[in-house]
């Protein structure tokens, strides 16, 4: 998930700083998150979706699900 999170960020333009700043995580620990160092809780997870990237929490589930619902559909050869 921490990559996922990662690549958004950086896709947007975004600063660190600024996503940690905006979801009330301190910035040590936010870089300990986004590097996979320690693990996300749900509310930390949702407070980055919502308030810094301002995104559903489950926007970075969605292509999870597609990706594991096209493997389970392809047919073996």
């Amino acid at each position: 998930m921490h990559n996922l999170i990662r690549a958004y960020v950086k896709k947007k333009g975004l600063k660190f700083n600024y996503v940690a700043d905006k979801a009330g995580i301190e910035r040590k620990k936010f870089y300990r998150l986004i590097n996979g160092q320690t693990t996300l809780t749900l509310e930390e997870y949702e407070r980055i979706c919502r308030l810094s990237l301002e995104v559903s929490p489950a926007y970075f589930f969605e292509n999870k699900f597609l990706e594991t619902k096209n493997e389970t559909n392809k047919k073996p050869a």
